[in-house]
């Protein structure tokens, strides 16, 4: 009587093995980058939501008789204070707001430890926020250090 063999040979499984290590390595690279665009997207997602807000904040403050002129600059602690309660505690930043007759600029200071919007003096400028930096710099100065003699600073 032959013997016949029910199972694998030991170098079979050893080449089932490799393939799908390889395998598994290929979409690991391949799902470690739709993360990381995945985080990015959610960071412009919600500086454009903090922008809207500021938008909204402005509005009431002026409305209610609490503020008047035409440049502000709200810090985001203000604004999570205030107007906004589920931003993470990682972003930093500011929103400038400059109105010029019945037109209003809106600018973002905005970092969360990756990536950033905004550069020293110079804000994104909203609605054309573009793509942030993927710069861990703390975004957290007032409006870039740019609101200064009739700029009313909202940040406590």
């Amino acid at each position: 009587m032959r013997y016949q063999s029910k199972g694998f040979t030991l170098i079979e499984l050893l080449a089932v093995i490799s393939i799908l290590a390889i395998l598994m390595l290929l979409a690991a690279g391949s799902v470690t980058g739709i993360i990381g665009g995945a985080s990015k997207k959610a960071f412009v997602i919600d500086a454009e939501g903090i922008v809207e807000n500021a938008q909204l904040a402005y509005t009431n403050e002026v409305l209610s008789g609490n503020q008047v002129g035409n440049h502000f600059c709200m810090s985001l602690e203000w604004l999570k204070k205030h107007y906004m309660d589920k931003v993470s505690a990682s972003y930093k930043g500011s929103v400038e707001i400059q109105i010029s007759g019945n037109k209003a600029t809106y600018k973002l200071w905005l970092s969360n430890g990756k990536y950033r919007f905004g550069d020293g003096a110079t804000g994104a400028a909203y609605p054309d926020l573009g793509d942030p930096t993927e710069d861990a710099t703390d975004a957290s100065v007032n409006c870039g250090g740019t609101c200064s003699t009739g700029c009313t600073l909202l940040n406590s």
